[in-house]
């Protein structure tokens, strides 16, 4: 990895100057580009060895639910295919969140990403909450530039998922609830119905065979 500083601008014409580490220029170019930014100026900077990076998953953040990684992946997708920055697009995010967790992380992976890492490479850190399918995702959709794309369509994923987790949960659920009442209806013969009978057979002095006192 090296580290290339930059010059850049958006489209409203505001400057921003930074620090990008990458393994060459062209992932530097792709970088800023997923972040809504177009380069001024860029330049590699000499005798730099990058430190190995502190990974927040330590606190062993928990995983987040499909629905709100869904959630996520829509709003990021909208606000970066309207032409918001992506550091602009996360802290409008994190402004909104209400797991508090979640928020923490993306916290920090904002402010790796204004440090000049990949977002790709800020939430591989987390493996609890983002699978490596969708970091590989993430990068591909950094390197083609078609980020907010490559959202959408997993966001997609996210919700087919859900729906069929469900599917199985409520498929599964009716086979155990006639379980369950079969063997209700089994014990309200043998305790209630089946007495009472064995009883007015007795009293019509009918004989009952053995297995049926057992």
């Amino acid at each position: 990895m090296s580290r290339y500083k930059y010059k850049a601008c958006d489209q409203q014409g505001n400057v921003q100057k930074g620090i990008i580490e990458a393994k060459a220029l062209p992932d530097v170019l792709s970088q800023l580009k997923a972040q809504g930014f177009y380069p001024i100026s860029i330049s590699r900077q000499k005798n730099f060895k990058p430190a190995n990076p502190v990974s927040s998953a330590s606190r062993k953040p928990r995983r987040i639910p499909s629905s709100e990684m869904a959630q996520f992946c829509y709003q990021l997708a909208t606000l970066l295919a309207a032409g918001v920055p992506l550091i602009g697009s996360l802290d409008a995010i994190i402004s909104q969140l209400k797991n508090k967790e979640f928020q923490r992380v993306l916290k920090e992976i904002r402010d790796n990403v204004g440090k000049g890492m990949a977002l790709s490479n800020a939430m591989s850190q987390y493996p609890k909450i983002f699978t490596m399918l969708f970091i590989s995702l993430i990068k591909a959709g950094e390197e083609s530039g078609n980020l907010d794309a490559i959202l959408v369509d997993y966001t997609k994923f996210l919700e087919t998922k859900e729906e069929m987790h469900k599917e199985i949960k409520n498929a599964m659920v009716y086979p155990v609830f006639l379980l369950v009442m079969a063997v209700a209806v089994v014990i309200f013969l043998m305790v209630v119905i089946l007495p009472k009978f064995i009883n007015i057979l007795n009293d019509a002095n009918v004989k009952l065979p053995l297995p049926t006192y057992i």
